[in-house]
């Protein structure tokens, strides 16, 4: 994948988190950032005809005759998106696609990566070998007593990609096909720790991509300085 296109893609998930309702502060760059001549508004040169209290017409334009907003804050380019999200660990970047894209290639790997950690989990807190449950509410069929862990999973990615899949642990209990009571006491804490780990690495990934991009714009500001220094001692 090359850089243009995954500055896009990180573009284009931040669009879908935002249009969900999940607004994803990235930060902006600082002032220095922005051409050392450009800091502050441009100058007004007075036309004398309305007094000292005339501002005056700007005093630069552009070429379509337009004053350039130089105020307006710097914003992250796509170059810098794909730098942040260079190297990204798998499970986080899987996280991201498959969260905010449905990605089936990003499911696949977190299906399989979080079935792994919940066997990891029911060996290490002792979760039960069998939960009896009811019959699939889709299918009418009998669902697996062994392979509840599947089931977890399963509800833990339905819910990372839709956030609104379940209102309650009513809505869980009942999608497990357990009474709410059972599910409460045998299955909401199993069910968490596997969720958790999905919302870990999607969180995961956002950290990571801001804490890239603010470790690229300290460079360039270190660079900046370093150049406006030997600038003003005349190139030496």
């Amino acid at each position: 994948m090359t850089s243009d296109v995954l500055g896009e893609l990180i573009e284009h998930l931040i669009v879908l988190a935002d249009a969900r309702g999940m607004r994803i502060d990235l930060g902006r760059p600082k002032q220095q950032q922005v051409p050392f001549a450009h800091r502050h508004p441009p100058r007004r040169r007075a036309v004398g005809e309305k007094g000292p209290t005339d501002l005056g017409i700007p005093g630069v334009l552009s070429a379509e005759g337009r004053q350039s907003d130089v105020r307006r804050q710097a914003r992250w380019t796509a170059s810098d998106l794909a730098h942040a999200a260079a190297a990204m660990p798998k499970d986080y970047w899987a996280a991201l696609r498959w969260c905010l894209a449905e990605d089936q290639k990003a499911r696949h790997r977190l299906k399989v990566r979080l079935l792994e950690h919940a066997l990891e989990l029911k060996e290490e807190h002792g979760w039960p070998e069998e939960v009896k449950r009811g019959e699939c509410g889709k299918c009418g069929l009998m669902l697996s007593r062994r392979k509840y862990a599947q089931d977890l999973v399963a509800m833990a990615l339905m819910e990372g990609a839709c956030p609104r899949a379940f209102q309650s642990e009513r809505d869980r209990a009942r999608w497990f096909s357990l009474s709410e009571t059972h599910w409460r006491r045998m299955m909401m804490v199993p069910y968490h720790l596997v969720f958790g780990e999905l919302a870990n690495w999607y969180i995961c990934a956002w950290t990571y991509i801001a804490r890239r991009l603010w470790k690229r714009h300290e460079d360039r500001a270190q660079r900046g300085t370093a150049n406006q220094s030997v600038i003003a001692n005349g190139g030496r």
